[in-house]
């Protein structure tokens, strides 16, 4: 399997201190640092899941139910609250 690579202009050197500048389009953002065994160093973005929020990426079920809830929303899809008659009357009576 061929990989595609872009090269980002000049090489880089790491400082004292072993950092690298890759400059603003990465700035505050999150990499793993993957050391391949040929010795190539990957940088790969990345996001911190907490751990007791990781359980649902976990889930697949209730990954399942949170996405299509989160679709439905999207498309204006509502269900009416059980615990009134007419869920939407008090909005007539809301000034904009």
């Amino acid at each position: 399997m061929h990989k595609e690579v872009a090269f980002m202009g000049a090489p880089k050197y790491a400082d004292d201190k072993g950092r690298l500048a890759l400059g603003s389009e990465y700035a505050n953002k999150e990499f793993l640092i993957i050391k391949e065994p040929n010795g190539d160093v990957i940088l790969r973005p990345a996001v911190t899941i907490a751990a007791n929020e990781a359980w649902l990426l976990k889930n697949a079920k209730a990954l399942n139910l949170v996405t299509r809830g989160l679709d439905e929303a999207r498309e204006g899809k509502f269900v009416k609250s059980p615990l009134r008659k007419d869920d939407s009357k008090w909005l007539d009576e809301v000034e904009d």
